[in-house]
């Protein structure tokens, strides 16, 4: 799957999975594998992948995108699925 491509991609160490560009892109292929992944039967996102997204959408500020501001609906989900309801 290339969402999956995408996330070993940013799993680089030398991308800064904070920077906007990055956390975009890495909190949109988190939410895509894990909305994919009961209907194909597939295993979710890595855990790494799912807190660094929930620290990227949790951060973003109130002037981002209506795009970007749509992804902190994920937030409870994300929180779930790391145990981790405070903060990450």
């Amino acid at each position: 799957m290339v969402a999956r491509e995408g996330l070993a991609i940013l799993s680089n160490p030398f991308v800064v999975r904070q920077n906007p560009a990055e956390g975009s892109a890495l909190a949109c292929l988190t939410t895509l594998v894990e909305g994919l992944s009961s209907e194909l039967n597939q295993p979710g996102a890595s855990m790494n992948d799912l807190k660094d997204s929930l620290r990227f959408i949790k951060q973003l500020s109130e002037t981002s995108s209506s795009e970007l501001q749509n992804m902190k609906a994920w937030v409870p989900y994300l929180e779930a699925k790391t145990g981790n309801a405070s903060g990450v």
